[in-house]
């Protein structure tokens, strides 16, 4: 055990999840896990069967915010205690979903009091408290193998914790002694998760201090935790009336987390296309080399058109998905800003409480917007190569096509003056040779039928006559 202890520990827990649209209220997955961990927190005597179904079906007990949250008599809260050691450490809660936009989502929250019941004192709670409630209650959905985790686009975890007269102190004497208990409260509450979040920054929320540590390329774990110092419960009341604001700000940060990691997993189809892009100009480029006429051309560009439709296809099913999340990010952006706005309406205005809010929408939201237009601008301009290719290929196949017609109109005429040719010898022979008696060849001294004499005549010159007619227009052409 590490020895270190927390005063007044409480725990908030934001899960959303895609909703599944083949299935009503009742059956999302997020909800009936939200329901078996409300059953588990209960104790037997208010539990009932029917319960679950109450928490997944019934909007009136789904999820309130603020001042207006559901009555400690309500279905959805809990009393409950947890041992560690050899004592019971008592906490209560609720858990509740709640629809948001198209999404589902589920909160759980978790409270320890200040002090021992009965006697008054203060509730210190060791850290590894927080390890056993994870590995009791399973609170952290995507390790949770039961669950259909890859519905899940998000979570935010925020843990407050207090601080003991001893732990106040070395908090003054020690700028770093803040962040390291951060560390082991993150290490003691992930106890059981392989691939724990970066540290992303510290701040102030409400002039404490405040650390968070998040993923913003990679869901498949919490991605999102906040471990934030509070003197007492009343200001983490100023949070609670808040909760309804803060509550859209995570939803909102985490839909343009999923809008971001969707794009990077886009990364291996745009490199695809890219590959696609360059080999067919190579391909291109070693048609033009091995084949100097026109004509030759013809047939090896035919088939690579053929397969041209399917690359830009390709091409505009990419930019329109891109797109789409560009439109994304800029709509949450836009209501993640919208939300700050009213935080500050509600008192939280403070210029360092904004800052640490506000750094996310203006460094990791706009980086993404950045590398989705990057990506575009990449498609855009093959796009353009391709369409610049389509046109040249066209327009070659076009000539082509003409040098070929011309050059079959060119063989029709010298066919014609060689068949014409061979029909004037072949008629004036009987004129030339005498008729009934071979013909003798000189030097050779050979006898050939004035029959075949004719025919090898006429053909010798009707084939002269076709080369030379066809040799001459072709240099007159």
């Amino acid at each position: 055990m590490s020895g270190d202890r927390l005063y007044a520990p409480s725990l908030y827990l934001y899960t959303f999840a895609l909703k599944d649209q083949g299935k009503n209220t009742a059956e999302q997955p997020i909800y009936q896990y939200g329901a078996e961990l409300l059953k588990q927190f209960q104790s037997p005597a208010v539990h009932r069967a029917d319960k679950p179904e109450v928490m997944a079906t019934n909007s009136a007990n789904m999820l309130r915010f603020s001042l207006e949250m559901t009555p400690q008599e309500s279905e959805n809260r809990f009393s409950q205690k947890i041992k560690f050691g050899e004592k019971n450490y008592p906490f209560w809660g609720y858990v509740a979903g709640q629809e948001i936009d198209d999404n589902c989502s589920l909160w759980v929250n978790l409270h320890i009091p200040e002090r021992e019941a009965g006697s008054g004192s203060f509730l210190e709670v060791p850290l590894e408290l927080l390890t056993a409630f994870n590995q009791k209650y399973r609170l952290i959905l995507a390790t949770d193998n039961d669950l259909e985790v890859n519905k899940i686009f998000g979570q935010t975890l925020l843990l407050t914790l207090g601080l003991t007269p001893d732990q106040k102190l070395k908090a003054k004497t020690d700028q770093k002694y803040l962040k390291n208990l951060s560390d082991r409260a993150l290490n003691a509450l992930l106890s059981q998760t392989k691939i724990k979040p970066p540290f992303n920054q510290e701040g102030k929320l409400l002039g404490y201090p405040i650390f968070e540590y998040g993923f913003t390329s990679n869901v498949a774990t919490v991605s999102h935790i906040l471990i934030w110092f509070v003197p007492d419960r009343s200001t983490e009341q100023i949070y609670q009336n808040c909760q309804k604001e803060f509550f859209q700000l995570f939803c909102d940060r985490h839909q343009i987390v999923a809008v971001g990691v969707a794009r990077e997993m886009q990364d291996d189809l745009i490199a695809e296309a890219n590959h696609n892009i360059q080999h067919l100009l190579e391909e291109l480029a070693n048609i033009y080399q091995k084949n100097n006429s026109l004509i030759q051309i013809i047939k090896p560009l035919e088939n690579h058109l053929k397969h041209i439709p399917k690359l830009a296809l390709q091409y505009a099913e990419l930019l329109l998905k891109l797109e789409n999340g560009q439109q994304a990010i800029a709509f949450s952006s836009d209501r993640y800003q919208q939300t700050l706005h009213q935080l500050e309406s509600l008192g939280i205005k403070d210029e360092l409480s904004l800052f640490f809010l506000s750094r996310f929408i203006t460094q990791a939201a706009e980086n993404k917007q950045k590398k989705i237009q990057g990506n575009i601008n990449k498609i855009q301009e093959w796009q353009i190569l391709l369409n610049q290719g389509i046109i040249s290929m066209q327009c070659l196949i076009e000539l082509g096509q003409i040098q070929r017609e011309k050059r079959l109109i060119t063989q029709l005429k010298a066919l014609a003056a060689g068949l014409g040719m061979a029909g004037i010898i072949a008629a004036s022979l009987p004129y030339i040779f005498i008729p009934d008696e071979n013909l003798i060849i000189p030097l050779i001294n050979l006898a050939v039928n004035p029959f075949f004499a004719s025919v090898i005549l006429s053909l010798t010159m009707g084939f002269s006559t076709y080369f030379t007619v066809c040799k001459y227009l072709n240099k007159t052409q």
